[in-house]
């Protein structure tokens, strides 16, 4: 039993490993590079070699030097491999591998093998070679791949990761990661997860990330053979940038925006058609199609057409394998902006030629000729551009001159550039050429304008000679227009600027705002400088002369300067220089004679300015127009000096000058003593006196940068003391509050700590006038603490011996820097006291525009405290023997005694009465007001007051009404003052023509509104009086009005008795009324009136409006009424004709017709703003009988002349069997022919000549 164990375990240690020495791959290296050969490799033309294995059919198997030979002599070597190997599979018809790794191969080509062999068909891939029974979970391929072929020799960096699957009928291979580099031309390739499937027929490639030397590409490829190859694909190249180094050897290097590009083809590796679409980020969106054509020595690209749905584009041409190319571009609506970087809008279309030649994947040669033409470069304008132009061994040449024209604007270029030696000669003409075209050929920009002439550039590159000869037109160049203008120059240098001459002439322009009526230029370039023979300027009588030499150190030498300016003359006696250095510049000592005074000194300056300025006799005129916009206006005669100097951050200067018999701001003097210093942005002023005839002002102190505006945290003072000077002087210096005027005297002490502004003052002013109210004399002391203005005490006197004084303090804000600078304080009270004794109340009647003057003794006393937005209102106020004139009375109120007290701003009378008595007649006063105002709004009070009156006396200007009332109004009201109550009429004439209601005016909503709601009863006796009647009436009439619109009447008005005027007759009015209905002074009428001619009764029958009279006369004998007409007009009849019934006669109407036309014309004369300017003149009226007789031939007609050249007309009949109306007008051409048309009542329109004088 022992035995038999020991037997079986020997014979398992046996077998396992015997096992395991079979399956030791040198055991079956014969086996399995036989089995290769025989089954897989030999009926494809190879065979394998394996020179050793290494390790275990159970593991990891290490070959080297494998090799793999073709009968036509290729080979390829694999010097180390590693895999993982099931042995088992090569017995069931399969190669199987766990694990493949390959470092390193090297791949030797044959010679004799040509294109004609493929196309022999012994180049087709036959993918059946490629179905091998091969699966591979994980393949790795890195290392060199060194190719060698009879021509060259190429390394490959490659590193591959991926596996290999197949069927009976596939075998595929998926790339995970594929990383390709070719060490000769740099060529990178990248794919992940990409997929390849080789079936008997067809190999299918689908690329899902691919990048081939950065253009990422994807998209999938299908090959497959069958009587012929065939090779299908769709494909897409993202974001593709055309290299940098195509354009390498041109001198053009356009900046081509990166494309998207999209294609799908198919090809039998001769013919190859397919579609195509190219995108860009720039709004590009074309598609086609093309159509190649592969030959042996050459490629045909038989079309290749592009469109988008404004653009289209066709080429066509050959591509030698020489690199030789010609073809044709034919464009439509093509617009480069799509396809370049920082390119303008074009439609381009048109046709362009091309030829050239191509090496190493470079342009090497290229000749091009264009006839396009463009409608979206040039504001809509079509630019038209033709010529050729060839470029080879680093030269271009124009070989047909190129032409770029718009409209009538043109420039023509021939010449030739050599960029290898870096010379050129190129010849330019200019036919009035726009700013569009020269803004091509300089770096700068014209605005506008035209240029004709010639220009030619030769010479180096860096040192080309050019030759203009041209004249302008309306050129804008920056702050110069030239309206007419040349320029002839000869530079032989442009650079060096060394041998030459430029001469420029303007007739007619600007420089900023200074008009140019001619200036001429003249300078010559010589090897030490720039001599400046001549420069004129001139505008007007002022002119501008100037000789000088710019030499090579940049140094200006100004021989002459003449110079006229403003009626001021300016001339050097001697050169200026001034040198221009790259650190700093530096005026040399000058001098200049302007007028009868001096101007000398000498100065340094980059960013800030170092020097000397003497002035002696100079107008200030002259400083004007250099000083500073900010210094306060002066005039008058300079002498003195002004120092510079530069400091940290600013500018410091001495000036120390004396003015004479001049202004300043308004204030004239003799003499104005200036003496101060700018340092380290403190202006410190030693002396500033003005000396007047009566007037004088001295000033001393020191002032920081930025005071007011800032709060600089600098201590400052200023002493002012003056005499008699003018308020005006003063209030151009002071903030916006009141205008206060006066000649004033006294003395201003400000000064300032970091923390707070102080200042006191002590004024006397004489002739004082506060905003409109005079004061006479006024004195004032007080001062600023820094938080509020002190007014210790403030008094006035008038010489008829008004009187007011007073004291208290304001909460103003005079801290620097702050932005409620020179305002209140909002939130910190004011406290102000007055009383004074007055002859009238001037200082609130200017504030009152229906109130003229309030005369009498005035006592006031006047309290204001609080916050300045609420303040609070104080005090007493009373009127003793007053006189009250307003705008609305003819006489005023007398006898006014009142008082009233002021109450937290609540104004309440407590006596207020007056008398209103005819010419003063009666002192008894018939007047009371009582209520009051609330003044929280001052300039707008609110009113509650009761008007009372007996037996008023009133002689109201404005409406035309006098005498004698009872009132008993209220008025109330702020923003809408509402006037409301009775006013009985005891004895009132009123004159007042009938009239209708316009729209009137509105009013600005600032503006107080007021409202009258009055009504009249008529208490005695009420006559109204107007061109149409004089009558005494009874009733009760109501009247309303609302700011400026017209006044409405309602109410019914009895007839007592009266006169109705009527053709010059008088009726006496027996009954009748007047009905007024809200719409003006328009009453509805009805009246009967009556009066007597040679013993016949006249009775006439009124009744409507003024608008829609309708009068109806009748007689006691019944006559007609063209006989009670004719009685009325002249007092008889005069017709020789039989009394009648019914109709008018003919004297009648003549005379009637006669009396029309007067009353039209001077109706048509009165006609509104017409008849007021005198638009309207000449007017003439004939036919006006035609309007009271129906049966009238007569045409109405109107002529009116408009102006000297224009004149209207009207006509119209009145026929009943033919009636016509018809407007015209005539205009005078000139003296000899007129225009004439007319529109009639059909709207027919008739135009003709009219000649007006015959010879």
């Amino acid at each position: 039993m022992k035995r038999a164990r020991i037997t079986i375990y020997g014979f398992i240690i046996l077998m396992v490993w015997g096992g395991y020495f079979l399956l030791k791959p040198d055991i079956w290296h014969s086996f399995i590079v036989h089995r290769l050969n025989i089954k897989y490799l030999n009926a494809t033309g190879w065979e394998i070699s394996i020179n050793r294995f290494e390790g275990h059919l159970l593991s990891k198997i290490h070959a080297d030097n494998i090799k793999f030979i073709n009968t036509d002599g290729r080979t390829v070597e694999l010097p180390d491999l590693m895999f993982n190997f099931n042995p088992i599979s090569l017995f069931f018809g399969g190669i199987s591998f766990d694990d493949i790794e390959i470092n390193d191969i090297y791949i030797k080509t044959a010679k004799g093998i040509s294109q004609d062999s493929f196309d022999e068909g012994k180049g087709k891939i036959s993918p059946t070679r490629f179905i091998l029974p091969l699966s591979v979970k994980n393949l790795k391929l890195h290392g060199l791949v060194s190719i060698d072929s009879p021509d060259s020799y190429v390394q490959i960096n490659m590193d591959i990761q991926g596996e290999i699957g197949h069927n009976s009928q596939n075998i595929w291979a998926t790339i995970n990661d594929l990383n390709i580099q070719n060490l000769k031309d740099n060529t990178r390739i990248q794919l992940q997860n990409a997929f390849i499937q080789i079936s008997n027929t067809t190999i299918i490639t689908s690329l899902t990330n691919a990048n081939i030397n950065g253009v990422a590409l994807q998209g999938d490829l299908k090959y497959f053979e069958d009587k012929v190859r065939h090779l299908q694909g769709n494909l897409s190249l993202l974001d593709y940038h055309i290299p940098a180094d195509f354009f390498g050897r041109v001198p053009l290097q356009p900046e081509i925006s990166s494309l998207d590009i999209h294609f799908s083809f198919n090809t039998d590796f001769e013919l190859t058609h397919g579609t195509l679409q190219v995108k860009s980020p720039l709004g590009l969106d074309m598609s086609g199609e093309f159509l190649v054509q592969d030959y042996q020595d050459y490629m045909k690209l038989h079309q290749v057409t592009l469109q988008s749905s404004e653009a289209k584009l066709f080429g066509k041409g050959v591509i030698e394998k020489s690199g030789r190319i010609n073809g044709s571009l034919e464009l439509e609506n093509f617009d480069l902006s799509e396809w370049l970087i920082s390119d303008k809008i074009t439609r381009i279309s048109g046709i362009t030629l091309l030829e050239g030649n191509i090496e190493n994947g470079q342009i090497a040669s290229v000749s091009i000729s264009a006839e396009i033409q463009d409608s979206g470069l040039y504001q809509g304008e079509i630019l038209s551009l033709s010529g050729s132009a060839s470029y080879s061994n680093e030269s271009l040449q124009i070989t047909d001159p190129l032409i770029i024209g718009i409209d009538q604007s043109s420039i023509e270029a021939s010449g030739w550039a050599n960029f290898d030696d870096r010379t050129m000669d190129f010849h330019c003409e200019l036919q009035n050429a726009s700013p569009f075209l020269l803004n091509n050929f300089w770096s700068d920009t014209l605005e506008q304008g035209l240029a004709t002439g010639l220009l030619h550039i030769n010479g180096s590159f860096e040192e080309p000679m050019v030759v203009v000869d041209v004249d302008c037109k309306n050129i804008l160049y920056k702050n110069l227009y030239v309206s007419d203008g040349s320029l002839d120059a000869t530079i032989n240098n442009i650079d060096l600027l060394d041998e030459g001459y430029a001469r420029i002439r303007i007739n007619k322009g600007t420089y900023e705002d200074n008009l140019i009526d001619n200036a001429s230029l003249e300078i010559q370039f010589l090897n030490d400088g720039i001599s400046i023979d001549h420069l004129y300027v001139k505008e007007g009588e002022n002119y501008l002369e100037l000789n000088g030499h710019f030499d090579k150190n940049k140094i200006l030498d100004i021989s002459r300067i003449q110079m006229a300016y403003k009626s001021h003359f300016i001339i050097n006696p001697s050169n200026i220089k001034i040198s221009f250095q790259d650190s700093i510049n530096h005026l040399f000592p000058f001098k200049l004679h302007v007028d009868d005074g001096v101007i000398e000194g000498t100065a340094f300056w980059d960013d800030a300015i170092t020097g000397n300025l003497k002035l002696s006799n100079i107008n200030s005129e002259i400083i004007s127009w250099f000083a500073p916009e900010n210094i306060p206006e002066f005039s008058g005669v300079v002498f003195g000096e002004i120092n510079t100097r530069p400091e940290f951050k600013s500018q410091g200067y001495e000036v120390d000058v004396a003015i004479k018999n001049g202004e300043l701001k308004g204030q004239p003097f003799q003499d104005l003593l200036l003496s101060f210093v700018f340092h380290d942005s403190i202006l410190h002023i030693d002396e500033m006196t003005l000396i007047g005839d009566k007037t004088g002002i001295q000033l001393s102190g020191t002032i920081p940068q930025g005071f007011p505006r800032q709060n600089t945290k600098i201590p400052f003072s200023l002493e002012t003391s003056f005499t008699h000077m003018d308020m005006e002087w003063f209030m151009t210096l002071m903030p916006p509050w009141f205008h206060i005027g006066g000649s004033a005297t006294g003395v201003f002490s400000l000064s300032s700590t970091q923390s707070k502004t102080i200042f006191d003052y002590d004024l006397d002013i004489d002739n004082t006038i506060f905003d409109r109210i005079p004061l006479g004399h006024v004195k004032g002391i007080g001062n600023y603490d820094g938080v509020r203005m002190n007014i210790e005490s403030f008094s006035s006197e008038k010489p008829n011996g008004d009187q007011i004084y007073g004291n208290g303090y304001i909460p103003l804000n005079f801290t620097p820097g702050s932005p409620l600078f020179a305002k209140f304080k909002p939130s910190e009270s004011l406290l102000i006291d007055a009383q004074g004794t007055f002859s009238n109340m001037d200082f609130l009647t200017l504030y009152l525009s229906d109130v003229d003057s309030i005369d009498g003794d005035v006592d006031l006393h006047l309290n204001l405290s609080g916050v300045p937005e609420q303040i609070m209102r104080n005090g007493s106020i009373k009127l003793n023997d007053g006189s009250i004139y307003t705008l609305l009375l003819n006489d005023p109120i007398r006898n006014v005694t009142g008082s009233a007290d002021i109450f937290d701003n609540s104004f309440i009378f407590k006596s207020f009465t007056g008398s209103m008595h005819q010419n003063g007649s009666s002192k008894q006063q018939n007047l009371t007001i009582t209520g009051g105002m609330d003044l929280t709004k001052f300039f707008k009070p609110k009113f509650d007051l009761v008007v009372k009156g007996n037996d008023l006396h009133m002689d109201v200007l404005e409406s035309d009404i006098t005498g004698s009332v009872n009132a008993d109004i209220t008025v109330v009201g702020r923003d809408t003052i509402t006037i409301e109550g009775d006013v009985g009429l005891i004895d009132v004439e009123m004159f007042q023509e009938f009239a209708s209601t316009d729209i009137g005016e509105s009013t600005e909503n600032s503006v107080t509104i007021i409202e009258y709601k009055i009504n009249f009863p008529i208490v005695d006796q009420f006559t109204l009086l107007n061109s149409q009647m004089d009558a005494r009436l009874i009733g009760e009439i109501s009247y309303t009005k609302i700011g400026n619109y017209v006044a409405d009447y309602a109410g019914e008005l009895q007839f007592e008795d009266g006169k109705f005027y009527f053709y010059g007759d008088i009726f006496n009015i027996g009954y009748g009324y007047l009905a007024f209905d809200n719409q003006g002074f328009n009453p509805y009428m009805e009246v009967e009136a009556v009066t007597a001619i040679d013993d016949e009764v006249i009775t006439l029958q009124i009744m409507g409006t003024l608008d829609n009279l309708v009068i109806t006369p009748s007689s006691s004998s019944g006559y007609s009424p063209s006989d009670i007409f004719e009685l009325l007009t002249l007092g008889k009849r005069f017709e020789e004709q039989e009394f009648t019934t019914t109709g008018f006669g003919e004297q009648t109407q003549q005379f009637l017709g006669a009396l029309l036309v007067s009353q039209i014309e001077r109706n048509l004369a009165n006609l509104g703003s017409a008849g007021a300017l005198g638009i309207i003149e000449d007017v003439s009226i004939t036919g006006a009988t035609s309007l009271i007789d129906p049966n009238s031939k007569e045409e109405l007609a109107i002529k009116a002349g408009i102006t000297d050249n224009l004149s209207f007309a009207y006509r119209r009949s009145f026929s009943l069997a033919n009636p016509l109306n018809e407007v015209g007008v005539e205009v005078k051409v000139n003296r000899y022919i007129s225009v004439v048309g007319n529109v009639d009542e059909t709207g027919n329109f008739n135009v003709k000549y009219r000649l007006r004088y015959s010879y």
